[in-house]
This record gives structure tokens, C-alpha cells and sequence, in this order.
């Protein structure tokens, strides 16, 4: 069963002892970037705050799609 535990573009799954059951662990959009680890979003993440734009700023583009 954990084998098929994985995390995806996302959302992570989460393997709960309870009924069996499988979880998918889903966050809105600019959590999904502010905690990100992925080096692409990394990437685009470091892009935006270079043209000059503040941190938080870049991330609230990226989780609304414009960066």
C-alpha cells in the first residue's frame, strides 16, 4: 500500500492508518508556491523577485498564474 504513496503536482499523498483509507493532501495555490520545493517554481519564483518584485508579490503572481 505505501508504495503507491507519491506526491504529484500539487498535492502530496498521505497514508493514514484508519479505515485503510489514502489521502490527498491538496493546499490553495499561493501555499502551493510559498512552501514549493520544486526547482522549476524555484526558478520562476527567483525570476520575478530579480525583475524587482517583493517575495510575496511573486508569489501571489505565481499562484495566480501570471508569473
Amino acid at each position: 500500500m505505501l508504495r503507491g504513496v507519491k506526491p504529484g503536482a500539487g498535492y502530496s499523498e498521505v497514508f493514514v492508518k484508519h479505515e485503510g483509507g489514502l489521502f490527498r493532501f491538496v493546499v490553495d495555490p499561493y501555499s502551493y508556491f510559498l512552501y514549493s520545493t520544486n526547482p522549476k517554481d524555484q526558478a520562476r519564483l527567483m525570476k520575478l523577485t530579480e525583475e524587482g518584485h517583493s517575495t510575496q508579490e511573486a508569489i501571489r503572481m505565481l499562484a495566480e498564474g501570471k508569473g
